[in-house]
C-alpha cells in the first residue's frame, strides 16, 4: 500500500471516528441518523470488498438460476447491484440516497462483458 493510499485511509477512518462521536451527541435524531449513514458509507468506502462480495454471490446465483447464460455477466452484476441499492435505499429513504455503479469485476465461468 503505498503513501497516498495510507492516507487516505487514516482520513476515512477519522471521518468516520469524528462522525460516530458527534452523531452521539446530537439530540436531533434525523441529522443524528444521517451522521450514522455517512460513516456507514464511509466504511463502505474503506472496505468495499464485503459489498461486492456480497454482490458477487448475489449475481451467481442468479445467473445460475436464469441457466448460466454466457455473455450477460453485466446484467446479472448489474441486477444484484440493484438488489443491494434497494435495501440499502430502504433503510435510508428519508435521505433520499442511491445506488453507485462501481467497477465490474468478473464473474467465474462466465465470459463476455465487463
Amino acid at each position: 500500500m503505498g503513501a497516498a493510499q495510507m492516507d487516505e485511509r487514516a482520513k476515512l477512518e477519522h471521518q468516520i471516528e469524528l462522525a460516530t462521536k458527534v452523531a452521539g451527541y446530537i439530540r436531533d435524531q434525523s441529522t443524528a441518523s444521517r451522521l450514522r449513514r455517512f460513516a456507514d458509507e464511509l466504511r463502505q468506502r474503506l472496505f468495499p470488498s464485503t459489498r461486492d462480495r456480497e454482490i458477487k454471490m448475489r449475481a451467481q446465483e442468479l445467473w445460475e438460476h436464469a441457466g448460466r447464460p454466457v455473455g450477460r455477466d453485466l446484467d446479472f452484476w448489474l441486477e444484484a447491484e440493484r438488489g443491494q441499492g434497494a435495501i440499502r435505499r430502504t433503510i435510508s429513504l428519508e435521505d433520499g440516497a442511491h445506488g453507485r455503479l462501481q467497477r465490474v469485476p468478473h464473474l467465474p465461468g462466465l465470459k463476455g462483458r465487463r
